[in-house]
């Protein structure tokens, strides 16, 4: 009977007390309602603003909120750091890989044009905004 003692050397281990046990999914802070972050707030609002009215000191209808959102520095800035660069980068290697493979002037040109052309479908978009 000398050895029911409840200070036993197995008992200070880490886990053996229901304090250790914590589960780390059952802590609030273990995942979000809406996992979003401020830019993503940003860019949501950015898009949206085309969709709301805007209405003058007169209550009368003029046009929308998406006039504000071009000219917002903070807007503006996030919809650029919102652009894959990684992924356009990505393009560009495989692009260039595919034009040295390639002997044929005009399978080379039609290559090169596909990829400025994505560019500048992506620049379009953002010039939409400002």
């Amino acid at each position: 009977m000398g050895n029911c003692n409840s200070i036993l050397s197995i008992h200070e281990g880490m886990g053996t007390t229901q304090r250790d046990r914590e589960r780390p999914a059952l802590k609030p802070d273990f995942f979000l309602l809406d996992e979003r972050n401020e830019e993503s707030f940003i860019l949501f609002v950015q898009r949206l603003s085309k969709y709301v009215k805007f209405y003058n000191e007169y209550n009368i209808h003029e046009s929308d909120w998406s006039n504000f959102y071009q000219k917002e520095s903070t807007a503006i800035l996030i919809y650029l750091a919102s652009w894959n660069v990684e992924l356009l980068h990505g393009t560009f290697e495989i692009t260039k890989n595919e034009i040295f493979i390639n002997t044929d002037g005009a399978i080379q040109k039609d290559k090169l044009q596909k990829y400025f052309n994505k560019l500048k479908v992506e620049f379009d978009d953002f010039l939409k905004l400002v």
